[in-house]
């Protein structure tokens, strides 16, 4: 796998965590003039876990982006040896079809 896309897939994962950690952080805010009181304000503890979750999302995805095009270069990368070394066996054995079928024209 390609160490690249792992390395984005684990801030994806991250950053999910980190969404996590700094909503339950700053969702409980002190009462002004009281040392024991607090307000609770869930609407920023969602906002951070879900701001959390979508730059894991996009994250995670352009790690699968990355993953799916290393599959894809990896595959052409054997498809060009098996043709490159098609075209050797045929350029050693010159009675296939008497062609050369990379190269030039059939010939007589």
């Amino acid at each position: 796998m390609n160490k690249i896309a792992i390395v984005i897939k684990v801030i994806g994962v991250l950053a999910l965590i980190g969404g996590i950690i700094v909503g339950f952080n700053l969702y409980e805010t002190p009462l002004e003039g009281y040392d024991y009181l607090t307000e609770k304000d869930y609407s920023v503890l969602f906002t951070w876990i879900a701001y959390g979750i979508i730059i894991c999302f996009i994250f995670l995805g352009f790690g699968e982006i990355i993953t799916l095009l290393q599959k894809s270069l990896n595959e052409q990368e054997r498809q060009t040896k098996q043709l490159y070394d098609m075209h050797n066996a045929m350029d050693d054995d010159d009675s296939l079809l008497g062609k050369d079928y990379f190269n030039k024209a059939p010939t007589e």
